[in-house]
């Protein structure tokens, strides 16, 4: 089951840092991300087939896989354009891909 979030405020051009979320089910338990593979992948609203970006999201250990903590690694272009984007996180694990996360990821205008 997927969690919504409302907004998540990314500044424009910046990178080398972590988006971090803490995955949980609809009534707010956390969700055990333990062998699972997460994915970011983010598109313009009412253009779902067309990926803007897409990546591997990690987890710091074991200790925070099991309470919902993943995070994706901001690289260099990958957030250029101040735009509002749907976002979601998928989790992978033996053939079975579920969406664990969506919400808003909105590309601020940084000073």
């Amino acid at each position: 089951m997927s969690n919504k979030t409302e907004n998540i405020p990314v500044p424009k051009g910046d990178y080398g840092y972590k988006l971090n979320f803490t995955l949980k089910d609809d009534d707010g338990t956390v969700q055990d991300l333990t062998s699972y593979t997460m994915t970011l992948k983010t598109w313009l609203p009412g253009v779902p087939d067309t990926l803007i970006k897409t990546g591997t999201c990690g987890t710091e250990n074991a200790a925070s896989a099991s309470v919902g903590k993943c995070y994706y690694s901001v690289a260099s272009g990958d957030f250029d354009t101040v735009e509002r984007y749907l976002y979601e996180i998928e989790k992978t694990k033996a053939g079975t891909v579920e969406s664990a996360q969506n919400g808003w990821l909105t590309v601020e205008e940084s000073g």
